[in-house]
């Protein structure tokens, strides 16, 4: 069974139940939605220490770039995301483990969650 962690900013118009149920993955798939208060509140030592688990991946969900309520969370979880990937590759794990989707609508959420699972069939 595949173990996923998936952080998403309080922000975005969709409630943890919404996202939930929009995502729709299969009961293989163990899934822990976190809500945060912004995406800036993710902190590489936080994403490392997570990947330490027996956990597969983490995916974050935010805000888009323009619209982002804090001025710049998305900027700086971006930035915190492709820093911890570059460990996670020097490392031999992948960076793969790690990844960042921007929330724009309903349709943008529902190709995200065939984008992950799509990601989790590929995490050996």
């Amino acid at each position: 069974m595949k173990k996923l962690v998936i952080f998403f900013c309080q922000n975005l118009s969709y409630k943890k139940e919404k996202i939930f149920k929009v995502l729709d993955f299969p009961s293989e798939i163990s899934i822990r939605l976190i809500p945060i208060p912004c995406s800036a509140e993710i902190s590489v030592g936080l994403l490392l220490k997570i990947l330490e688990t027996d956990l597969d991946a983490i995916f974050i969900l935010t805000c888009p770039e323009t619209s982002c309520q804090s001025g710049e969370g998305s900027i700086r979880a971006k930035k915190r995301v492709e820093y911890t990937q570059e460990i996670l590759e020097e490392l031999g794990l992948g960076k793969d483990r790690l990844v960042m989707f921007e929330v724009d609508d309903l349709e943008n959420l529902q190709q995200i969650g065939r984008n992950i699972k799509k990601k989790c069939l590929s995490i050996t």
